[in-house]
């Protein structure tokens, strides 16, 4: 029987219109300086065809599946045209907010799971991703490949000293209100099918916070 291969958790989805898996992102602090910085990258005008080297040549080794990241200056510039119209579209005001109700969603869903979160101040909290830790006596790890092998669904590890005691949900990037509630199913189905103790819940407290925020959103506002 061939073994199973095992590939690496990389924050990552398959990207319909380019054909392959692209990355969902890299954490960032939550900072104005941060914040103004996205804002330059992403109102940047994309370069011309001939500013990206042949980009075509130069960028097919890592145009495939099973190299989702690639540190080419040609691939950075080419990967930037859609998501940079993307944003545009949606308005950085809008896609701030958006990251910001999905990280407080997930704090929420972790609180009503009893597990911790690794950030202890408030004031540093992530729009990027949250990372959790696990309970004592419990590999994040195995954690982890429960989700994978079961749910094909692929979350961020512990790096460092770390490794095995915290797991990263992410929410950056090309991320809706239904895909935060499915990564957050995942997670609480991983957690009761790994014996890792939590309550039960953590779900219904994200989808309560969200409906929130679309019903304050919905209103209109007084005159």
């Amino acid at each position: 029987m061939a073994k199973k291969k095992k590939i690496t958790r990389a924050v990552v989805r398959w990207h319909d219109e380019t054909g392959r898996l692209e990355p969902r992102g890299l954490p960032a602090p939550n900072a104005p300086a941060a914040a103004a910085a996205a804002a330059q990258l992403v109102l940047a005008p994309a370069p011309a065809a001939a500013q990206l080297v042949d980009s075509e040549a130069a960028g097919t080794s890592c145009r495939s599946p099973d190299r989702p990241t690639c540190p080419n200056a040609c691939c950075a510039r080419w990967r930037r045209r859609p998501s940079t119209t993307a944003a545009q579209a949606e308005g950085l005001d809008a896609v701030f907010a958006r990251h910001g109700r999905h990280a407080e969603a997930t704090r929420r869903a972790v609180r009503a799971w009893g597990l911790e979160l690794l950030c202890v101040n408030p004031a540093e909290y992530s729009s990027s991703l949250t990372a959790v830790l696990a309970p004592e006596g419990h590999d994040a790890g195995r954690l982890l490949d429960v989700i994978l092998d079961r749910f094909d669904m692929a979350l961020g590890v512990g790096l460092g000293v770390l490794a095995g005691k915290v797991f990263r949900i992410g929410h950056l990037g090309d991320f809706n209100d239904l895909s935060l509630i499915g990564t957050l199913a995942g997670v609480e189905m991983g957690l009761a099918l790994a014996g890792v103790p939590h309550r039960a819940g953590g779900v219904g407290a994200a989808m309560t916070h969200l409906a929130e925020r679309a019903r304050s959103a919905a209103e209109p506002v007084p005159a």
